[in-house]
């Protein structure tokens, strides 16, 4: 079964007699599933401590890839590093740059953009949860004000849950939301 992966990453080394070698990672998976399939029990491959080892729980052990890919390592050369750095992380703090943030201290900004650049996936994710997390508390607090509040206005009442959810959520920033919404319920 070939590696179910068409891009392009590749893994650098140093050959046996020491030139650089760029081998297709899926290579190595292919490697790993040819080994597997001729035998699942060869020394080559790495189990993880399963009983009933599958191909899903596998990888080369560390002298098997080193037979195929050489002994040691090597930079990335320097036209990988840069063709990264302009397909992906350049645009991408263009694209930050440009939006909106609250008037925060010249350090915060820079974190923040430090963050995201330097882990995407990570910035995304929490952002991700921190949305989340606000919808949850606003439903929260919508479903507590329409029982408790019914003799109020719509708009008054729309009003008033969003302006305790953005209370409790700030809280929330600081491990306090707790504290936050039993104030708010003990005034309801």
């Amino acid at each position: 079964m070939p590696f179910p992966f068409s891009g392009d990453t590749t893994i650098i080394a140093s050959s046996l007699d020491g030139h650089r070698d760029h081998v297709a990672f899926t290579t190595l998976w292919n490697i790993t599933s040819n080994i597997y399939h001729a035998c699942a029990n060869d020394s080559r491959l790495y189990n993880h401590d399963q009983a009933s080892p599958s191909l899903d729980t596998v990888s080369l052990t560390q002298e098997a890839c080193t037979a195929i890919v050489g002994p040691g390592w090597t930079y990335y050369p320097r036209a990988d590093i840069f063709a990264r750095m302009t397909s992906w992380r350049f645009p991408l703090f263009q694209l930050v740059a440009t939006f909106p943030r609250p008037p925060l201290s010249f350090n915060v900004n820079l974190f923040v953009m430090l963050h995201l650049l330097g882990d995407p996936i990570d910035t995304i994710r929490n952002l991700l949860v921190k949305l989340t997390e606000c919808e949850t508390r606003a439903l929260y607090w919508r479903r507590e004000f329409d029982l408790s509040l019914r003799s109020l206005a719509g708009s008054e009442k729309d009003r008033d849950w969003k302006a305790v959810t953005i209370i409790t959520e700030a809280y929330n920033e600081w491990n306090e939301a707790g504290t936050a919404d039993e104030v708010f319920r003990r005034l309801l």
